[in-house]
């Protein structure tokens, strides 16, 4: 699986919001389509991290990058 980021993933506490992670997923996840996951289907998704004060959703890098290592088959 291959990832397209296009934020600078240099931290791993780097904030990324739904059209980041859209684009760090890739394979035609949308960022409509995510927005429906978090609700529908959270579970498709990397944890989330949650900022006190806000209802946005946001992703933090290094979660991210693990999560999606974890998807990868084992060969």
């Amino acid at each position: 699986m291959s990832t397209n980021f296009d934020i600078d993933l240099a931290t791993d506490s780097t904030p990324m919001g739904v059209d980041e992670l859209a684009s760090a997923l890739g394979g035609g996840r949308t960022v409509a389509t995510i927005r429906a996951d978090v609700h529908r289907r959270p579970h498709t998704l990397p944890p989330q991290t949650r900022i006190p004060g806000s209802n946005r959703n946001r992703w933090t890098a290094g979660v991210v990058r693990q999560w999606l290592e974890n998807l990868k088959p084992i060969l």
